[in-house]
């Protein structure tokens, strides 16, 4: 009469937070082997940084700009 309740399980290593951070690692390894520094102009700035903060910056807004538009599609 009484059935036992069905159990869930919820895996934390998902294929989409795996993916993340294969990318995640690969842009530390990017990042850390162009330490260079370059010139950077950016409208009427000129700035000589290193390529990893350039690089650093220009993926955080990606990211950012990514999940703005992932959370307007929800």
């Amino acid at each position: 009469m009484n059935e036992p309740e069905a159990r869930t399980t919820r895996t934390f290593l998902t294929p989409k937070l795996i993916g993340g951070l294969v990318v995640t690692l690969l842009l530390v390894i990017f990042w850390a082997q162009n330490r260079n520094p370059v010139k950077v102009t950016f409208w009427v700035a000129d700035a000589t940084v290193r390529l990893w903060i350039a690089l650093l910056v220009a993926s955080s807004a990606g990211f950012v700009a990514g999940y703005l538009v992932a959370r307007r599609r929800d």
